[in-house]
């Protein structure tokens, strides 16, 4: 009679130390003790008669029988996973990670949550909110929404919006320029608010604009976009928008756009997620992302 096959615990315990390259990470992510996760991978080897696992300095790293067995396994452990989210009653919640930078959750993601809940009832959202490009792994995150350079975003990564960036202002500012019959580029000789991420950045709208403007007023400086925008707001000057973190600006009428919206920066944001595969419902955070941007 053929021997039985591994535990499923003992294979759940293999994936973990393999991703998370120590015994510590694993048992943190499986919540389980260290001890328990050792005689899980002891327990495996000895039921295949082969060492996986060997030291490397603080942690450990896969031998080249390990990395084998990891790519025979992964993709039907992964198959199982997925079965069983398919089919888990819906009352359970799931949990999914995700870092981001602030400004990006305080001003986008976070006035969504009710519209996320209706969409994703089943489904729990974490934030780790930083401008540090946290591991994923190391840190258990399932994803990243970064931001970064057309020419930098990796072939993995989902592109779920491409920034455009133009003048915003006030609407009663706008309003007192256009009653006064002046033309809209007199409010570019207005105060501009400048952006510290960003300090060239109405160089750069000006290049893109395609037109002779005046841009020698007086300027203020901010430490965020946020910032700008909400000085802009309350009529304090004219900022320069970037979407999407512009839109409930807009949305809400507290800013309009005198030259339009069509100039791209040539940055993306887009999403990062772990090796390895994406589970159902983390997919569907995802493609609610990617719907929410759009």
């Amino acid at each position: 009679m053929a021997d039985p096959l591994p535990s499923f615990p003992s294979l759940q315990a293999f994936i973990a130390v393999a991703h998370r390259g120590g015994v510590r990470r694993a048992a943190e992510v499986l919540n389980l003790s260290e001890p328990a996760v050792s005689h899980r991978i002891k327990t495996l080897e000895q039921h295949l008669g082969q060492r996986l696992f060997e030291k490397d300095g603080r942690g450990l790293r896969l031998t080249d029988l390990g990395e084998r067995y990891l790519g025979m396994i992964a993709g039907p452990m992964d198959a199982l996973r997925r079965a069983s989210d398919t089919i888990a009653a819906p009352r359970k919640t799931r949990h999914v990670t995700v870092t981001l930078p602030p400004t990006l959750a305080s001003l986008w993601l976070i006035p969504a949550f009710q519209d996320f809940e209706r969409a994703l009832p089943d489904v729990s959202l974490h934030l780790v909110t930083t401008t540090q490009c946290l591991d994923l792994e190391r840190h258990d995150i399932d994803l990243a929404i970064r931001y970064m350079p057309e020419d930098a975003v990796p072939d993995h990564a989902r592109v779920v919006f491409s920034e455009t960036a133009f003048p915003v202002c006030s609407p009663e500012q706008y309003d007192r320029c256009t009653k006064a019959g002046e033309p809209v580029d007199t409010l570019l000789r207005s105060r501009l608010l400048v952006n510290d991420v960003h300090p060239d950045e109405w160089d750069w709208w000006s290049a893109a604009y395609g037109k002779t403007v005046d841009l020698t007023g007086e300027r203020r400086r901010f430490d965020a976009s946020h910032m700008t925008l909400e000085a802009a707001a309350q009529g304090y000057g004219m900022a320069l928008g970037r979407r999407p973190m512009v839109d409930p600006f807009l949305s809400s009428g507290r800013l309009v756009a005198p030259f339009g919206q069509a100039f791209e920066t040539g940055y993306r944001y887009v999403i990062l997620t772990r090796d390895g595969e994406i589970r159902s419902f983390t997919q569907r955070v995802i493609d609610w992302i990617t719907a929410r941007f759009a």
